[in-house]
């Protein structure tokens, strides 16, 4: 069985694919999309603005996890010195 869609299912023609309102001030990609510049530009930047902050907390456990294996390896060649010592 297809079921049709309604009109209320599709967007219409000249309405920004983001608020889903008028396009004002339009933007059309090159996919065809339509978007209204004030709401792509409010998308972006808060876009950009997550990514920044995902990098900033991945770039935090990256370095957390540098200091841990750091700190292991540094205990390990004590612990290998103390063993080292204590042979003679």
């Amino acid at each position: 069985q297809t079921a049709r869609l309604g009109t209320a299912s599709q967007r219409r023609f000249g309405d920004c694919a983001l608020s889903l309102c008028p396009a004002v001030d339009p933007v059309c990609t090159p996919s065809g999309n339509i978007y209204s510049r004030e709401a792509i530009v409010q998308y972006l930047l808060t876009k950009t603005m997550e990514l920044k902050e995902a990098r900033a907390r991945r770039e935090a456990e990256d370095t957390a996890e540098q200091r841990k294996v750091a700190a292991k390896e540094a205990d390990e060649k004590q612990k290998a010195a103390r063993e080292f010592v204590q042979k003679d």
